[in-house]
């Protein structure tokens, strides 16, 4: 039987990705866009955790019907 595998990592590198840019930005702006980009950053640290948690390592192996 034909498995399809669905993995998440393109999603954790683009957020790996998008981290380091708003940490090399940070450094460049005001306070107040800093607080913000601190927020984001905050928020896709718990994407990250909640990916962990939820999906096994990002990655999934289903059993396709024939």
């Amino acid at each position: 039987m034909p498995k399809v595998r669905l993995t998440l990592h393109p999603a954790a590198k683009a957020i790996a990705k998008i981290e380091a840019e708003l940490k090399s930005v940070r450094k460049r702006v005001n306070k107040v866009e800093q607080k913000k980009i601190d927020l984001e950053l905050k928020t896709l640290k718990k994407i990250t955790v909640a990916l962990k948690t939820h999906c096994r390592g990002f990655a999934q192996t289903f059993d396709v019907k024939n």
